[in-house]
């Protein structure tokens, strides 16, 4: 009896060591990538198109996206398609300064409209990198590409992870 039980403690860690860890991380992998593109949508749709037609200067959509990037917790970049950088929430650049991302191609990223990765060396750490096109026409000028810290990901799956363990602790207590 007490080896069948003990067999059940260890089966049930497991199971939600695995299955439920993995589980959480693939729901929130997709809600964050939900979230983040909702709001690249936004920043393509509401700020791109007035940047591109110049009814916004670069230093007001600069400032708004630094805002944004404060709220969200991530950077933001506005890439054209060769891969140079036009603005970004970190730092002010002028124009002609502008870093060019080397080996640029938005068909990196494999899942859709996100990655995770170092994003193109720019991070020392993994980062869930999400993306938008803007486009005009019916032509891509340029993406709209939002990196937030893949560690904040794990931290929230971790939340979640303690709360399953307690119920797994309260089931084997009855």
């Amino acid at each position: 009896m007490v080896i069948g039980y003990v067999l059940f403690v260890i089966l049930g860690f497991i199971t939600i060591s695995n299955y439920t860890s993995k589980y959480n991380q693939k729901y929130m992998e997709n809600e964050m990538a939900s979230s983040l593109r909702r709001e690249c949508t936004a920043i393509a749709t509401e700020y791109g198109d007035s940047f591109l037609s110049t009814d916004m200067t670069l230093k007001d959509f600069q400032s708004h996206l630094s805002v944004l990037s404060s709220y969200l917790q991530a950077d933001i970049y506005i890439v054209n398609t060769q891969g140079r950088i036009l603005v970004n929430s970190i730092s002010y650049a002028e124009p002609e300064k502008t870093a060019i991302i080397d080996d640029f191609d938005i068909l990196d990223f494999k899942n859709g409209y996100y990655s995770i990765n170092h994003f193109y060396g720019k991070y020392e750490e993994d980062m869930f990198c999400v993306y938008t096109p803007i486009t005009n026409e019916y032509k891509a000028n340029c993406y709209v590409i939002i990196c937030k810290p893949y560690a904040d990901l794990r931290e929230s799956r971790n939340g979640l992870m303690n709360g399953s363990y307690l119920t797994l602790i309260i089931l084997f207590l009855l």
